[in-house]
């Protein structure tokens, strides 16, 4: 650890998979965890450091989300690990930021508020300003969606448009996890995915329209308007799903693929092509390519999901806190950076 840097004092708004994930991650680089919260039920009252399955007790006891003294809590920056939509974390942000704590939150929607919901971002902003700190959508996102599409766009002087393209493997989900490939519209024939799944009827597929407007953004473009469709995925074979514990016949769908394009003041498209598939073996990829007077790809395997996710909301961390205050989104930030060398 460099003599010069303060490991930050963490609070943790939501104590589940990745909440607890994080929570290890952090006592393992010494960085201190000082609060947790989670809605009502078994956990609260319970020693994080047991909860978190770190074999020993931290002596910070989950307190009940609702009920906590936030006011008590001396915090540099609280995470927030709940739900995807900034409306619905609203009451966790405004009990952290009304505290004096900038927040960091896992969210997909919150990576680019401003597009995925500009009147929540707005107050969000707005309560931000108000109290001195920060708030920032960070996640796995910010590597695999993000920058590399900024980067790439690098050693162009001159873009004709832009073209992202990503694969989410559904075939490794566990039958805990049905309701997470039923989202994706896997079993669904063609009428009932037109009926349940078009257009922005997926309860997911809304939140990967802000990715083209993100990069847009952070490569200093005016995006004057976004598009988007979702599609179903065929295979021509039956295809096993390990969620759903059945094969998948060729008239229901495999998944679903959602298409974005944004467009920009300045004439330059950014399409987004996101497939969310039962693909057997293939690996998770993002990729990137840019059409200008320097083209060139870029493809980020993406091996370990959960294991990214937790890493750059940790890393982020020194960034958030040292960032001005109100709405701040990654692509404004500068590339994510390991925190290894503290």
């Amino acid at each position: 650890m460099t003599s010069d840097f303060t490991p930050p004092r963490v609070a943790i708004y939501g104590t589940g998979q990745f909440g607890c994930l994080i929570a290890r991650k952090l006592v393992e680089k010494g960085w201190p965890v000082v609060a947790a919260f989670n809605r009502a039920g078994p956990k609260v009252g319970q020693d994080l450091g047991r909860l978190a399955g770190m074999d020993r007790d931290l002596g910070v006891f989950v307190q009940d989300c609702e009920t906590a003294d936030y006011a008590a809590i001396e915090a540099d920056i609280g995470l927030v690990v709940t739900k995807d939509a900034p409306a619905d974390n609203m009451a966790a942000y405004t009990r952290l930021m009304q505290a004096g704590m900038n927040v960091l939150c896992h969210g997909g929607g919150a990576m680019y508020a401003w597009d995925f919901d500009p009147e929540t971002a707005a107050k969000i902003d707005a309560l931000a300003c108000a109290h001195g700190v920060t708030f920032t959508g960070g996640g796995a996102w910010d590597l695999g969606r993000v920058w590399p599409g900024i980067l790439i766009a690098g050693a162009c002087t001159t873009i004709h448009a832009m073209e992202h393209k990503s694969l989410t493997n559904l075939s490794a989900a566990t039958p805990a996890s049905k309701h997470l490939v039923e989202a994706y519209g896997v079993g669904l024939n063609a009428e009932a995915f037109r009926k349940t799944m078009d257009g922005n009827l997926s309860p997911y597929s809304f939140i990967y329209r802000t990715v083209p407007p993100h990069v847009m953004l952070g490569l200093g473009f005016t995006v004057t308007g976004t598009s988007q469709r979702t599609e179903p995925i065929f295979h021509d074979t039956p295809t096993w799903c390990n969620a759903l514990e059945r094969d998948i016949q060729p008239d229901e769908s495999c998944g679903m693929k959602v298409i974005v394009t944004a467009e920009t003041q300045e004439g330059v498209t950014c399409s987004g092509e996101f497939m969310f598939e039962l693909a057997g073996d293939r690996t998770e990829y993002f990729s990137w390519t840019v059409d200008g007077d320097a083209s060139n790809r870029i493809v980020f395997e993406r091996i370990n999901a959960m294991g990214t996710t937790v890493g750059l909301m940790v890393n982020r961390i020194p960034d958030v806190i040292a960032a001005p205050p109100g709405v701040q989104v990654v692509a404004k930030l500068g590339p994510p950076k390991s925190s290894a060398r503290f």
